[in-house]
């Protein structure tokens, strides 16, 4: 079992009377493998956190694309036993349509530092929960933006 826990974006309304948004799989625009799918299971887990994720039926749909991510070295390393510190930064496009309709749509970028460390395998697997981090708080300011959109 689990605690209960749930995260709940503040001011999860949706515009226009929305009550619900389908959320289609996102548009992978980068050479960044699942990045997409990433980013899609954060907004649709978000929403129905909200109890504002809708099925293929719904009125409105939100589509997404992301158009870029990159990572860069942050700091080098100072000396024995430390490892560079990268920044992962991401950019989306959102845009939700009601019916035939625009609604609101807005470009979305976030960053995220993860460290490196002693092997290849540690380092991909910071840059992976890096990732992960990332699209949630992306999509989560993504959410937000949306709340107060008319």
């Amino acid at each position: 079992g689990g605690c209960g826990y749930r995260f709940s974006v503040p001011n999860s309304r949706l515009p226009q009377n929305i009550r619900r948004v389908h959320v289609v799989p996102f548009d992978n625009r980068t050479a960044e493998p699942l990045i997409d799918q990433l980013a899609t299971k954060a907004l649709r887990d978000l929403l129905a956190s909200t109890d504002r994720l809708g099925a293929s039926d719904s009125n409105a749909v939100l589509e997404g694309k992301v158009l870029s991510v990159s990572a860069g070295p942050l700091m080098a390393s100072r000396g024995l036993g430390q490892y560079p510190v990268y920044r992962m930064s991401m950019v989306v496009q959102l845009v939700l349509r009601k019916g035939d309709r625009l609604v609101w749509q807005s470009t979305m970028s976030g960053t995220e530092d993860f460290p490196s460390g002693p092997d290849v395998l540690l380092t991909e697997a910071n840059r992976s929960a890096a990732l992960m981090r990332l699209s949630e708080a992306v999509m989560r300011d993504a959410v937000i933006d949306l709340a107060s959109a008319e």
